[in-house]
């Protein structure tokens, strides 16, 4: 073998040699390792509560206070013209910050027979059971939340399974639902002897904010 091919033999085994112990270091860096141990993750709640002024509670469903309680007699004997306001104080009872909804279901509406001033202003009766009264379509309703209009002159039949979101209510902090309703004077004979039976859902869902 010449001194030219051993040279070269002689390169190319010092260049193996030394991509070996490159291969080898990328293989054998220093390593250290530290751990978090214990860590624990625990979910947040939404409690809505509603002040029973009867007692002087705040009080979760089905415990929360009938509206005929609070209105007293006024929504039991009811005529044109007749008008009534309640405050309900909500809070948020959790340590999530949420936003309350209020839902107005119209469950009854009772014709509950036809007197002779009904039948003199053109109501036929119809069906005397339910879902033939006009009373439901006379009773105007505006709500509001920490001063805020949110409804505004709907009557309980418009207001029938819709959802209002009324605004924020921060964890542990409380807000004021005001509702008022009212019989415009202009309604007539119609509603005599009717019936309106409405339930009122208070909720409170996760602020997306």
């Amino acid at each position: 073998m010449d001194t030219k091919m051993k040279s070269v033999l002689g390169s190319v085994l010092v260049i193996g040699i030394v991509a070996a112990m490159m291969t080898a270091g990328t293989q054998s860096w220093y390593s250290d390792t530290e751990t978090s141990v214990g860590n624990t993750f625990t979910a947040g709640t939404l409690d809505l509560q509603v002040w029973n002024s009867s007692d002087d509670t705040w009080v979760d469903d089905p415990n929360v206070p009938n509206v005929n309680y609070l209105w007293n007699e006024m929504v039991n004997n009811l005529a044109p013209g007749d008008s009534g306001t309640i405050t309900i104080p909500v809070r948020n009872n959790g340590s999530i910050a949420g936003v309350a909804d209020i839902h107005f279901t119209v469950m009854h509406n009772y014709e509950n027979g036809l007197t002779e001033p009904e039948a003199d202003d053109g109501d036929t009766g119809g069906d005397p059971g339910d879902g033939e009264g006009e009373l439901c379509a006379s009773i105007h309703v505006n709500v509001s939340y920490n001063g805020n209009k949110i409804i505004d002159n709907k009557t309980l039949e418009e207001l029938n399974c819709t959802d209002y979101d009324l605004g924020n209510l921060p964890a542990g902090e409380s807000r004021n639902i005001v509702i008022d309703v009212w019989i415009p004077s202009t309604v007539g004979n119609e509603i005599q002897s009717d019936s309106c039976v409405v339930d009122i859902e208070f909720s409170l869902d996760q602020a997306t904010d």
